[in-house]
């Protein structure tokens, strides 16, 4: 079910999308991020309270723009394991103390199939405006089979729709505005839960790939390749499945809707090929130019270019040198 959209976030939305043409955030600025934090189950009805949290407002949102005025994001989630505690066939929405939303009633939301929609919006723009980090409010989990979650260590995913985030600002000149660098963090759900670091584990990597050669080098060792790099556009463009799973993150591939996804504790990558837009932490990923950083394929494998490294890990480093290039994440 979904309940009616307030006109006035609609209106703001349509605003902030009008002049959002030409800005554009980079790998190097600090992301407004949105991460949940889920609690330790119930071991007895399997409910799981997870928070909703935002965080790095200061670093990430200049004065100017003032406070948050808006927040809409959709996440999926398992549902052959979980059901989403629901309130007049809605996902409930829990407000405590440390809840920086204070009004329920500002808060909407959807289900459709295995994912939710949340928007949140201070309608008087004055009483609940937010400029600081915490958790924004709360939802449950239910697990379907609490004795068997509680006596195992499986985790199962909590994501981001790509591209589905929206946080708009209201400043006292009375001006809205739209915060651009803007990421959702996916994490795992389980019996057990800890709050996130929110600091992805060290990789300590050297990966070299050299244009037209099967294989790649991987510290001091080297893994054949069934594809080797292309240069296209002046830049060395990589598979990208020997890139992530090289930087020990765990891909999968979607035919049927022609994705694939590559995951590591707080990063998620994906990579749509209908309409070769490239995703991290569920935001698109543009060049500083603002041209979208597009994907290829060849030979039936999905190509990225070596660049897009630095959108992953911003303290990598790429040093190229004639027909190759050697990639190193701390």
């Amino acid at each position: 079910m979904i309940k009616r959209l307030k006109p006035i976030f609609a209106i703001l939305l349509a605003i902030t999308v009008l002049c959002s043409a030409t800005v554009f955030a980079n790998a190097e600025q600090p992301k407004l991020q949105l991460y949940f934090s889920p609690g330790i189950m119930n071991d007895t009805n399997g409910e799981i309270k997870v928070d909703v949290n935002m965080r790095n407002f200061d670093v990430a949102v200049s004065k100017s723009l003032g406070k948050v005025c808006a927040v809409t994001f959709s996440f999926e989630y398992d549902i052959q394991q979980f059901n989403i505690m629901t309130e007049d066939n809605l996902p409930k929405v829990i407000l405590d103390d440390k809840s920086l939303v204070k009004n329920k009633a500002d808060i909407e939301s959807k289900i459709e199939d295995n994912s939710i929609t949340f928007t949140y919006m201070d309608s008087t723009l004055k009483d609940n405006l937010i400029d600081k980090d915490g958790t924004l409010f709360s939802f449950v989990l239910i697990s379907k089979n609490p004795k068997t979650l509680w006596n195992s260590f499986d985790k199962y995913p909590l994501r981001f729709k790509a591209d589905s985030i929206g946080i708009v600002t209201y400043s006292d000149s009375y001006t809205v505005g739209k915060v651009f660098n803007v990421e959702g963090i996916d994490i795992s759900v389980g019996g057990y839960n800890v709050a996130p670091t929110m600091v992805p584990k060290s990789v300590g990597k050297y990966v070299t790939f050299t244009v037209g050669e099967t294989n790649v080098k991987v510290d001091d060792f080297t893994q054949e390749t069934d594809v080797s790099p292309f240069i296209q556009a002046g830049e060395i463009m990589v598979p990208v499945r020997y890139l992530t799973e090289n930087l020990g993150m765990s891909v999968v591939w979607n035919g049927d809707i022609l994705t694939a996804a590559a995951y590591a504790e707080y990063k998620t990558l994906k990579i749509d090929m209908k309409t070769k837009s490239i995703f991290i932490n569920s935001a698109k990923v543009y060049k500083d130019s603002g041209e979208t950083v597009k994907p290829d394929e060849l030979s039936d494998r999905i190509f990225v270019p070596v660049s897009l490294v630095k959108d992953l890990y911003p303290n990598s480093t790429i040093t190229s040198s004639d027909n190759s290039v050697t990639i190193y994440v701390p």
